[in-house]
């Protein structure tokens, strides 16, 4: 039952983070990169991927392991793409002033500040 709980939560995940990029980002990402995804993933994904748009579809990387840094520095500049990915980035990701910023910007508009 916790297995299937899982796909189920990986399908919603997966299904609702196409609604938010199809409906507030149509055509605006030029890659979807998720990066070391589990086997409830993949699974899900096998069924999911079938049924997008094949434009978008092909938009999306699944990277692992080894190949995450390969994949990321072939569309990242290297100084842009923090050190934990395989950049040179000192600012790990999530914690650049722009990223801090629009969090706040965010929580304001949420009324959470």
């Amino acid at each position: 039952v916790g297995g299937m709980k899982s796909l189920t939560s990986v399908g919603d995940f997966i299904k609702r983070v196409m609604e938010v990029t199809s409906k507030h980002y149509p055509d605006r990402a030029r890659y979807i990169y998720i990066l070391n995804v589990g086997w409830t993933f993949n699974a899900m994904w096998s069924m999911v991927s079938k049924v997008i748009d094949p434009v978008t579809r092909d938009k999306i990387h699944i990277c692992r392991g080894n190949a995450v840094a390969a994949e990321l520095l072939s569309a990242i500049d290297s100084d842009s793409l923090p050190a934990e990915y395989g950049g040179t980035c000192p600012v790990a990701f999530g914690d650049s002033d722009e990223e801090h910023a629009l969090y706040g910007h965010v929580q304001r508009l949420n009324g959470q500040i």
